[in-house]
């Protein structure tokens, strides 16, 4: 099993089957109250990514982050950022708004390319235009059709 898991292009496709129906499930929570529901998710997540941590060999341990106070602050800022994502999402999807919520979420990796390439200098090959192109296209498809 965990040969399977270390799999990139496996996991990958689980990550984006499991992400295609995160929307799907939360619709139903329409009557929830945002706090109750980010809760839930925090509380449901630690269990679920212990399990996987488990399934690693490769582990850093809570004492070692604490000890490096750059990795701390890192990780609380990390931290803060999930909560700010996961609380918009859910609130999006819960009112109704999974377009607009899908919008933010496939505009992001698209800012970040822009950031890397202008901020970084970095060059993208041939094949990593063209998705970025064909990204953009979707995008502003989906836009213009709303």
């Amino acid at each position: 099993m965990i040969k399977y898991l270390k799999s990139g292009p496996l996991v990958v496709v689980l990550a984006f089957v499991l992400w295609g129906l995160t929307p799907l499930f939360y619709q139903y929570l329409s009557g929830g109250v945002l706090t109750h529901i980010l809760i839930y998710r925090v509380i449901f997540s630690i269990p679920l990514l212990l399990g996987i941590r488990l399934l690693f060999h490769r582990r850093t341990l809570f004492r070692d982050i604490l000890k490096d106070k750059r990795s701390f602050i890192s990780c609380m800022i990390a931290g803060l950022l999930m909560i700010i994502s996961w609380s918009s999402f859910i609130y999006a999807l819960t009112n109704h708004q999974v377009l607009d919520a899908s919008l933010g979420y496939f505009i992001n990796p698209l800012f970040v390319i822009l950031l890397g390439c202008v901020v970084l200098k970095e060059k993208l090959s041939l094949f990593q235009m063209i998705a970025v192109l064909s990204g953009t296209c979707g995008l502003l498809f989906q836009l213009f059709s709303a």
